[in-house]
């Protein structure tokens, strides 16, 4: 074993903190505990054989002190630092206490990239449950689902995870709707993730199950008391008439739709979800209007595609910020079914919006965005609270001075342009003539924005 100085923290003989400070203050050295089995810490043996390098032991363990119970919860406090797996692998190896305080750490969080590591954690659980009471992570990749037997058999030990509270397959990205990237999982997770883990889930996200061949009954959503964010992939059909207990999901602040069935949104709207805050729709079907007409109000944060028909400042009338997704380009390029452009519902309304202060275009492939906006939108009034309009992904088309000169934008605050692309392809090929030439034309550029208007330049 080894003693600690005032200032040293005893991980240092495994390999866990290499640095030290210059002025010696943390220093480590081994005693001789040959003949000590107990679990407590080690009696010090000032006669015990050093290397020369080493400085004379100290004669008093600072924890020495400290009652048992204390000591546990210091070493734990410090073991809590500790965040690779192999590090912690290596504390299991000093001592039975140090076992002790690292496997709860060490099974935290588990990621399976491969069946048999699914089904060697799970023959482990079962053997001991209480390694299942430790997992608060649970993170399986795609090539998982490959083994659907591995999977059921995983849902077979949620019984023990009583503290589970993430369970995701590899998530598609926010913005990017990316097909065939996630393999359906068994229904019989979601029903037993839903009995076992209800009480502790906080995120949900990226799950497609397998559609049930039976209608299913909504009442297994009463079991989400505690959830949070929920991403919903999935083709299941809820039973329509049957009863929805409205204080279902009453901590659901982030909901993700994408090829889900409409009958879920009418489950949806029984709910109260007095929680809710963020609607990220990947889709355009016919219940997203029903949806934003019923929880609609009490968003502040909204993300849909730039072919919702939807007059969604109507329906919203307290978001802060709207994401406009555009696939343009994007689903041509995966021979896809083209959808339909830029729809202009999404930005007409009735009244003044008065908490609107951000609009961001999100766009998966290079788009002449504004092309679109000085088309479609006038910005010269009903958008009083309006302070950024933020685009990525564009390239300025060859009348870019007009887009300016056209486009009232005299009420921004800040106006911001995030480009996603290299600086020598953003520009039009005319106006690159070296550094200097690129300069000029975002001179150009910037100088037909109003004095209150703020441009931050190219990223890419």
């Amino acid at each position: 074993m080894f003693a600690l100085d005032d200032n040293l923290t005893f991980l240092s003989r495994i390999g866990i903190i290499k640095k030290h400070r210059d002025n010696g203050r943390f220093r480590v050295y081994l005693l001789d505990d040959s003949d000590s089995t107990s679990d407590a810490a080690p009696a010090l043996n000032p006669t015990a054989e050093r290397p020369p390098s080493l400085p004379p032991p100290l004669m008093r363990n600072p924890l020495q002190d400290a009652l048992p119970h204390d000591q546990d919860i210091i070493l734990a406090n410090i073991v809590s630092f500790v965040t690779l797996s192999l590090n912690l692998s290596k504390l299991c190896y000093v001592s039975k206490k140090f076992k002790a305080l690292a496997t709860p750490h060490l099974y935290r969080r588990v990621y399976f990239d491969n069946p048999e590591m699914v089904i060697s954690y799970a023959e482990r659980v079962a053997d001991q449950p209480i390694l299942g009471s430790y997992l608060e992570g649970l993170y399986y990749s795609d090539a998982v689902i490959q083994d659907v037997d591995a999977l059921v058999q995983l849902a077979n030990v949620f019984v023990h995870m009583t503290n589970l509270q993430y369970f995701q397959n590899m998530p598609f990205q926010t913005y990017l709707w990316q097909f065939g990237d996630t393999r359906p999982s068994p229904w019989a997770i979601f029903t037993s993730l839903a009995q076992h883990t209800g009480r502790t889930l906080e995120k949900m996200e990226s799950i497609g199950f397998l559609v049930p061949k039976r209608v299913e009954s909504p009442a297994l959503w009463a079991s989400f008391c505690r959830l949070k964010e929920l991403k919903w992939c999935c083709e299941t059909a809820f039973q329509d008439k049957a009863a929805v207990a409205h204080d279902a999901l009453p901590m659901l602040e982030k909901l993700t739709l994408r090829n889900y069935h409409p009958s879920f949104i009418h489950v949806l709207n029984k709910m109260d979800l007095p929680s809710l805050t963020t609607i990220i729709l990947q889709d355009e079907t016919d219940g997203s209007h029903a949806l934003l007409k019923h929880h609609g109000p009490k968003l502040t944060t909204l993300f849909i595609t730039e072919s919702t028909p939807l007059l969604v400042l109507d329906l919203c009338p307290n978001i802060t910020t709207l994401t406009i997704i555009s696939r343009k380009g994007y689903i041509k390029s995966r021979k896809l079914p083209q959808r339909k452009t830029f729809d202009v519902n999404i930005l007409n309304h009735e009244e003044d919006h008065q908490h609107l202060t951000k609009i961001h275009f999100k766009c998966h492939m290079t788009t002449k965005v504004w092309d679109v906006v000085r088309k479609q939108w006038d910005l010269s009034s009903g958008y009083s609270a309006l302070l950024e309009i933020q685009a990525n992904s564009l390239f300025w088309p060859e009348n870019t001075e007009c887009v300016f000169n056209r486009t009232s934008h005299r009420k921004l605050r800040r106006y911001s342009v995030f480009i996603f692309m290299c600086i020598f392809t953003v520009m039009p090929s005319d106006a690159i003539h070296g550094s200097s030439g690129r300069i000029d034309c975002w001179k150009t550029i910037t100088s037909k924005l109003p004095t209150r208007v703020a441009a931050r330049g190219f990223r890419g």
